[in-house]
């Protein structure tokens, strides 16, 4: 990266006409950076957003490293998770792509809760589970009409889509994955899963 940041003019021959960057931020602070780098988990958000993504997309994966400022990028398609130990930093990376030019959505537990915080940082937020619009949000951002809020329910036909990435993907990245189904039967008041999912239980099969 460091040499290819002195030739522009190769970088672009390399790099795909669209791209987009699945950001996974690093929560700040000496005690979550240290915790975090013990945890070996590949996003779950990473695998769902590339199954539902055209194929002609290219994807570069920053999943809980130090940030650095090399990997701005303008017209760029930037796709960050959002916890609220996280949510600093993913606001600043987020603040920052934009200025770059970029476009920038964000979904995960915290902006779900604070969509309109979220929005004072990005250009679009999911409210809810990002399968049941990514495909919206990629139509939209390819005719320039991205909104601001999308409101996610998926459909048994995007989660066969994310199980077929599953099968495609490396031992590596599926070795911790498992979910025969989604929410909760209860609705604690300090959980956010069923508030997420719509209250409601989801089998998979």
């Amino acid at each position: 990266m460091l040499v290819l940041n002195f030739y522009p003019e190769i970088q672009e021959k390399l790099t795909p006409e669209r791209e987009l960057f699945l950001i996974n931020p690093l929560p700040r602070g000496i005690t979550n950076g240290i915790a975090f780098s013990f945890v070996d988990l590949y996003p779950p958000l990473f695998v769902m957003l590339k199954a539902l993504t055209p194929k002609h997309y290219g994807f570069r994966e920053f999943n809980q490293i130090p940030w650095h400022n090399l990997y701005y990028r303008k017209d760029k398609l930037v796709a960050i998770t959002c916890l609220t130990s996280s949510s600093a930093e993913a606001y600043k990376i987020a603040k920052e792509f934009r200025k770059q030019g970029s476009k920038v959505i964000m979904v995960g537990p915290y902006v779900t809760y604070l969509p309109d915080e979220a929005l004072e940082y990005c250009d679009s937020v999911v409210i809810g589970e990002a399968e049941g619009v990514w495909r919206e949000v990629i139509r939209d951002y390819e005719k320039g009409a991205l909104k601001q809020k999308y409101m996610g329910e998926a459909k048994p036909e995007d989660y066969k889509a994310v199980h077929q990435e599953l099968l495609n993907s490396l031992p590596e990245v599926i070795k911790n994955f498992l979910e025969t189904t989604r929410s909760c039967k209860f609705n604690c008041y300090f959980c956010t899963i069923p508030s997420i999912c719509g209250g409601r239980l989801i089998k998979k099969t």
